[in-house]
């Protein structure tokens, strides 16, 4: 799929503008386009991805095939949609006139997104051997990573070029400001922005309470105990079970680096980085 996507953009020439968008989808996420509606949503992982996916795949028409194809609608994305000609022929249009688009991205704030990236990465142990070797011990299925160990290997990595799940959600896209128009939804005021974006691109009213379910989100319960120092077997010992609010895992020193790594975000869309989010 990424090789298609590429020889999509290759078909055409491109001036400085069109070069840097060029390069800012040559990586993953790739863009969802609906040309029809002459809409862009950009993304992000463990930032609602899969509430904007459903979002999306709703306004091109084809959500009820994504959920008939499977139930987590990320198959359907990269099974389906990214390998179909429709989406081949959305690029194309896309590459040739980026600015009869409206961009639409959705960013979640930096101090809950951490939260969701150290979970998954500690359930799905995509980074074990890149932390292993941070923290000069066996990371395995039986000797996990605390929440604090975590945001400290985030403060030492490129954030620009690591896993999508705990990338910087800022891109090339919005540094180099390529795109004429671009529509910012946070996604904690989603329920109110994206009905007011609806309204102002003349797009299909969404019922967007049907897209905030997902069967690999995690019940959370309140405790007064801190949880920034618990590995992932000491939060809980089965997959599917109930997970800590986000506030468990901070304390000044966790708030401070994640504040760090993630400046950028928190700068460009608007975030209080003074400030714990609730």
């Amino acid at each position: 799929m990424f090789t298609k996507q590429v020889h999509c953009l290759k078909l055409y020439p491109f001036n400085r503008k069109k070069k840097a968008l060029k390069i800012a989808f040559f990586e993953e996420p790739f863009p969802i386009i609906c040309p029809e509606k002459r809409i862009v949503l950009l993304w992000s992982a463990k930032s609602g991805c899969t509430f904007a996916m459903k979002w999306m795949f709703s306004q091109m028409g084809i959500l009820e095939d994504a959920q008939a194809f499977h139930p987590w609608v990320h198959r359907y994305r990269l099974e389906v949609y990214f390998e179909s000609r429709h989406h081949k022929n959305a690029f194309r249009l896309l590459a040739k006139n980026p600015d009869k688009f409206h961009f639409i991205k959705i960013v979640y704030n930096p101090y809950l997104r951490a939260v969701r990236s150290f979970i998954h990465a500690s359930i799905y142990s995509y980074e074990d051997k890149l932390l292993s070797n941070y923290l000069n011990r066996v990371v395995d299925a039986e000797s996990r990573f605390s929440f604090r160990e975590f945001v400290r290997y985030l403060t030492k990595i490129d954030l620009n070029r690591c896993n999508t799940h705990h990338r910087l959600q800022t891109t090339d896209v919005d540094r180099i400001k390529i795109v004429k128009s671009l529509h910012l939804i946070h996604l904690e005021d989603s329920m109110n922005e994206i009905p007011s974006l609806e309204k102002q691109l003349q797009l299909e009213s969404s019922d967007l309470k049907q897209f905030r379910k997902s069967p690999h989100h995690r019940p959370k319960y309140r405790t007064d105990k801190f949880m920034g120092d618990a590995k992932l077997n000491d939060i809980y010992g089965i997959k599917n079970a109930h997970v800590p609010e986000p506030r468990s895992f901070y304390d000044a020193e966790i708030q401070a680096m994640v504040a760090r790594a993630y400046h950028e975000d928190f700068v460009r869309f608007n975030y209080d980085p003074s400030g714990l989010p609730w």
